[in-house]
């Protein structure tokens, strides 16, 4: 488009982060964050036509069906494209309208681009300023506010993780259960939850110092770092994940085509998927036990304790000891009574 070289203006990429492009949404751990990348030098100038919403709300109307997926998946992951969701839910929907509206521009014969500003969907700040825009997030919004995973309660876990393992990654009841009661057992399945914490401060335990200390997520994520005082014991997340590499992998972990780092002690979702991967890639045993429907609930979590979680209690000299030794046997029978009330919990919501 034809503009007048005295607007000429330089943008500077370190104050405005451009908006998510096409693929607006990749599926969850495609490894693809694509978005607009703003020239060196933008000529801009302002567009010819109010930017109001169009006859027919074509590109300011409600969600549909698949745009409303992408809103779960952009909370799943904790960001919208490259821009983390933030404790402003009021930003957090301006963000993901921003993305559904740029989609949409882009298949509508209603959107003239000749007669737009030619930063719109190209700079966060400029499109999320325009009032379709802030329209659409008031559709985003509609469900209710759009939480970080640091702001979110979740009021039951163990049915949040069952139905998570069920209905994003296939497994059976049984198998779902057998895993959950162990994650129970292991953190209460609370993602911020260090070793030794107690319950209602999951990120408070001894430090290495022999302090007792409220942890950073960034202490957590490079305890035994030189001039870092982080938690005395290794455990961490909704697996206690302890030893490396497992432990440094959780950190690492990508998801969504984002390395979460220290992020990842809030997000559920990417812890499950951590799991589920750890399962499939270092544990695979374990995981066709799962995910086998024929396996009850017994069964599975027995396989989760003695291959994968493997408590201190139940081993000696780096071997399992037998069934029926007093001590693994009580193990065996705890988690077997959290895991049979894993099934209950969803099978109550689920009939």
């Amino acid at each position: 488009m034809a503009t007048p070289k005295k607007t000429q203006r330089r943008t500077d990429p370190a104050v405005q982060t451009p908006v998510s492009s096409n693929s607006f949404f990749p599926p969850l751990n495609s490894g693809v964050n694509n978005f607009f990348s703003a020239p060196p030098v933008i000529q801009r100038q302002a567009a010819t036509q109010t930017a109001t919403a169009p006859a027919g709300n074509a590109l300011s109307g409600p969600l549909t069906a698949s745009e409303w997926r992408s809103v779960e998946v952009w909370s799943s992951c904790g960001f919208v494209g490259i821009d983390p969701l933030t404790n402003n839910p009021t930003r957090n929907a301006e963000l993901m309208a921003a993305s559904i509206f740029c989609e949409r521009a882009l298949f509508s014969r209603e959107f003239d681009g000749s007669r737009e500003d030619p930063l719109l969907c190209i700079l966060t700040d400029v499109t999320i300023a325009d009032p379709r825009v802030q329209t659409l997030a008031t559709h985003v919004a509609s469900r209710g506010p759009i939480l970080s995973w640091e702001q979110r309660t979740i009021a039951n876990p163990v049915l949040y993780a069952m139905e998570r393992l069920i209905n994003e990654y296939h497994f059976p009841v049984n198998g779902a259960a057998g895993m959950v009661g162990n994650l129970r057992a292991e953190s209460g399945v609370i993602p911020n939850n260090i070793e030794s914490s107690l319950p209602g401060t999951p990120m408070r335990a001894r430090g290495s110092d022999g302090a007792v200390h409220d942890f950073t997520p960034e202490q957590i994520m490079n305890r035994g770092t030189r001039g870092v005082v982080g938690p005395e014991d290794p455990g961490v997340g909704i697996a206690q994940w302890t030893t490396e590499p497992r432990r440094s992998g959780l950190f690492q972990h990508q998801y969504c085509g984002m390395t979460q780092g220290a992020n990842i002690l809030f997000n559920m979702d990417a812890q499950i998927d951590y799991l589920v991967t750890e399962l499939q890639g270092r544990f695979p045993g374990v995981y066709n036990t799962l995910i086998n429907p024929r396996t009850s609930v017994d069964t599975a979590s027995d396989e989760v304790v003695k291959r994968f979680e493997v408590p201190g209690a139940i081993i000696e000299n780096r071997r399992l000891l037998p069934d029926t030794d007093p001590a693994v046997a009580a193990v065996l029978t705890a988690r077997r009574n959290l895991s049979q009330g894993a099934f209950t919990t969803y099978r109550a919501a689920h009939p």
